[in-house]
Formats: C-alpha cells, sequence, structure tokens
C-alpha cells in the first residue's frame, strides 16, 4: 500500500508537490515506470527485484519519497539494518511528510528487532565458549586420569629422594683421609 502511495506522489503534478520544498520535482518517465515495475515487483512478494528497479529510480532521480519505499523493501525483504539505515534517511529529508510517523513506528520496531538478535547472538556466543571451555576441561580432566599412575610413581620418587640422608661427601669419609695419609706417608718415604 505505501509503495502505491509513492507511485501516486511520484506521478502528481508539480503543483501539488510544490507544498514540499525537498519533493517540488516532477519524476520523470523513465523514473516513474521503474517505480510502477518496482510496485508490481512488491506486491508479488519480489522484493529483490522491486528494490533493484527502486534503487535504479532514486540513482537516476533521487526523489526523497522513494527512501520510504526503499526502507519498505528492504524491511519486507528481511534486511532489517539496510531498511532502517533508509527510513532515518527519509525522515531527515522529509520530517513533515505524513509518512514520517509510519518511517519512525518502522525504525523503532528494527531497532528493537536489532538489538534482540545482537542479544541472541551475543548469548549464543556465550553459550558455545561455555560449550568450548568445558570440553577443554573434560580433555584436561581424561589426560590427568590417564596421567595418574605415573603422577603418582614420580610423587613416590620424589618423596623417596627427600627422605634419604644426604650422600657423605668423599673429603669426609674415614677411607678417604687413609689414602691421603698413606700417600703422604710413601711420598715422604721415598723422599728420604
Amino acid at each position: 500500500a505505501a509503495l502505491l502511495l509513492v507511485v501516486a506522489s511520484v506521478a502528481m503534478a508539480p503543483q501539488a508537490q510544490a507544498q514540499n520544498d525537498n519533493n517540488n520535482q516532477r519524476a520523470r518517465p523513465e523514473v516513474r515506470e521503474l517505480v510502477v515495475q518496482s510496485s508490481a515487483h512488491f506486491q508479488r512478494g519480489d522484493y529483490e527485484a522491486a528494490l533493484q528497479a527502486l534503487l535504479s529510480a532514486y540513482k537516476q532521480q533521487p526523489l526523497p519519497l522513494l527512501l520510504f519505499n526503499i526502507a519498505q523493501t528492504y524491511r519486507k525483504a528481511g534486511r532489517s539494518q539496510a531498511a532502517l539505515e533508509w527510513y532515518q534517511r527519509f525522515v531527515t529529508e522529509l520530517p513533515q511528510s505524513p509518512l514520517t510517523p509510519e518511517a519512525e513506528a518502522h525504525s523503532a520496531a528494527l531497532r528493537a528487532e536489532l538489538a534482540a538478535q545482537k542479544a541472541a547472538q551475543d548469548r549464543a556466543d556465550a553459550e558455545r565458549l561455555s560449550a568450548e571451555a568445558r570440553a577443554r576441561l573434560q580433555e584436561a580432566e581424561a589426560v590427568a586420569a590417564a596421567n595418574e599412575v605415573e603422577r603418582q610413581r614420580a610423587q613416590a620418587a620424589m618423596l623417596e629422594r627427600q627422605n634419604q640422608k644426604p650422600a657423605t661427601p668423599v673429603w669426609r669419609r674415614g677411607w678417604f683421609w687413609g689414602v691421603v695419609g698413606g700417600t703422604v706417608a710413601v711420598g715422604a718415604a721415598v723422599a728420604i
């Protein structure tokens, strides 16, 4: 229905459009034809074809009323972010249009929808990261369980080494001094 309003607005006489300074030009015939084509596509639910026709029309002649139709078509095509941007452009260019309240209402709904989508994505990301962390923890527990016997052996060996008396250095042993004394005595005897 909104597309038909814009088709009628784009096709109306210049004197009727003169009440809005931003829309005081008559649509060129090729632009009117593209708008009519887009309306037919829109009515059939072929939003991508309708969008292409509208974008082409807007490129040829940037009439502010086309912004509303482009936004509507993006919204119907499920492209919320693009729809929101085009609605905002429309409200900026034609703040006094009778379609402005509708554009603002759609904008508010789209912002809420996009926020909900972001929250759902954030929640899904958090759940995915949590699941990955749990999986890594389970892997670590499995590795720990597989190495439990080896860990216990290593711990027992460490405790055994700690309980053993430290080895007495060679110079503190009696036989060492006997050898040293015997060597000195032999050396002294040889020297005499």
